[in-house]
């Protein structure tokens, strides 16, 4: 597979500070690209909330190099990532917890982590934030960790109330709040020319899954400049809708038809992360140790808004 994607995230209308993070990276593997997505709403005091989401797309972008070719090498399954975002989710939460109780505060973070690898993908979930797929059809892929959507699925909120409800940012699940966490996950197929929307809940309230279809679904020709400026064009529509919050969004598509995947060195004798001393453009490897596959850095995006680090 090969991806295209794009963000977006904005303060909004009233807000001194974004506590969204967000983080795209993506590699060339043997088997093609893999591409990790993670949106974060961070709650809490003054800039703690920042401080929470940043806490948790920095884990997992370090997770993506430290982890992932691991991962790659002892082969990719549902049951191997289940596990590694359970860890990695626990460990988030703890730092968290630990921070707040030395400290005195009390901060937390929604967390919505995508894996794109081949026709498969990987979700670990908590909170409101969501992960769409949209083709012909919308379909919320997460669940939402809240009041009222416990109401609703309960059969005590029609839809229109849920809408309405004053309680809807009342999360029963968040990472970093309490001693336990219990996160969401969720694996299926990629579809090709499907797009795959990651979103905080300033995004998604004033937006109907009509309205989702009509902008998201993918363009054809597909290209991350049409992406980031439809992304642009909803989050000014929520805006003049009376959204508040912080707005963030990714959009992520699988290319139906794409070119055989090259490994970043077909020679296994060799270490992928040797420079060539005649190429001008030879970076230093990221890895302190060579990575165990082929593993080609290609994107590496984080948006966080506080310089404060746990």
């Amino acid at each position: 597979m090969r991806y295209i994607e794009s963000y977006h995230t904005d303060i909004g209308t009233r807000r001194k500070s974004n506590q969204d993070s967000l983080a795209l990276l993506k590699a060339r593997t043997q088997d093609g690209e893999i591409l990790l997505a993670v949106m974060c709403d961070g709650m809490g005091g003054h800039a703690k909330g920042e401080l929470a989401s940043k806490t948790a797309v920095m884990a997992f972008r370090q997770w993506f190099y430290e982890r992932l070719p691991l991962c790659l090498k002892a082969g990719i399954d549902a049951s191997l990532i289940h596990e590694e975002f359970t860890v990695l989710g626990k460990q988030i939460n703890r730092a968290l917890v630990d921070y707040g109780a030395k400290n005195a505060s009390e901060l937390g973070t929604t967390l919505t982590a995508f894996l794109f690898y081949k026709d498969s993908f990987f979700a670990g979930h908590v909170g409101d934030s969501r992960g769409y797929e949209i083709s012909d059809n919308v379909y919320q892929i997460t669940r939402d960790h809240s009041l009222v959507a416990q109401g609703l699925s309960q059969g005590m909120l029609t839809y229109e109330e849920a809408r309405l409800d004053p309680r809807k940012n009342i999360l029963l699940e968040t990472v970093g709040v309490t001693e336990e966490l219990n996160m969401d996950f969720i694996f299926g197929t990629v579809k090709p020319l499907t797009a795959y929307c990651l979103c905080s809940d300033g995004f998604w309230h004033h937006l109907s899954e009509a309205e989702l279809k009509s902008y998201l679904s993918a363009p054809s020709p597909a290209a991350p400049e049409e992406f980031s400026l439809r992304l642009r064009f909803l989050t000014e529509m929520v805006k003049r809708r009376g959204e508040t919050d912080n707005i963030s969004s990714i959009l992520v598509m699988a290319e139906e038809h794409s070119p055989a995947a090259k490994a970043p060195d077909n020679d296994r004798d060799k270490d992928p992360w040797e420079e060539d001393p005649d190429d001008e453009d030879a970076t230093q490897p990221i890895f302190l140790t060579p990575s165990p596959v082929p593993f080609d850095i290609l994107l590496d995006l984080v948006e966080v808004h506080t310089q404060e680090s746990i």
